[in-house]
């Protein structure tokens, strides 16, 4: 038998690779592939710089690119405040609403988020530093509709919408 033959006959393995890049084991190379199925579960790559992304029902799941892949759950991103309660950024300084303001004062990130969903509250603070949550028809209002509602001003300045109270 030629080595040709003897090539086309080979099958390919198809087991699980062992402490092999994730890149390498999906045979990354490039974006025109893009979608894998591997370890029971739909991925996508971009590049093999990029992290491969997992799709599953409950959240996207970034595998880092040049490590074996790994079953177990991933490190949940943790929220971290300041002691008003704000949101902090990845650099550990506070997050403000840019731009938005209510009765003059900044609108922060707080860090309770709304039940069931990953959207942060929005408050200010008063002269005394006591936070007060933004409502609409007594339901808290989170950060991307602030920031929906700050684009809607010239200023910036939230108190103008009559619908718009404070705790």
């Amino acid at each position: 038998m030629s080595e040709e033959t003897n090539q086309e006959n080979k099958k390919p393995n198809t087991a699980p690779a062992v402490n092999k890049p994730l890149v390498d084991e999906l045979d990354v190379n490039g974006i025109k592939q893009g979608k894998y199925f591997a370890h029971g579960r739909l991925l996508s790559a971009a590049t093999r710089q990029m992290p491969v992304v997992e799709f599953s029902d409950e959240a996207l799941v970034m595998h880092p690119p040049e490590q074996p892949f790994d079953d177990n759950l991933p490190e949940m991103a943790k929220i971290e405040v300041d002691d008003r309660g704000v949101l902090l950024d990845d650099a550990g300084k506070p997050k403000k609403v840019s731009g938005a303001r209510y009765q003059n004062k900044s609108i922060w990130w707080f860090g309770e988020r709304k039940p069931g969903t990953l959207k942060h509250y929005a408050v200010w603070f008063d002269d005394s530093g006591k936070p007060h949550k933004l409502s609409i028809q007594d339901q808290p209002i989170t950060t991307d509709v602030v920031y929906k509602l700050r684009n809607r001003t010239h200023d910036g300045e939230l108190s103008k919408f009559p619908d718009l109270v404070s705790e």
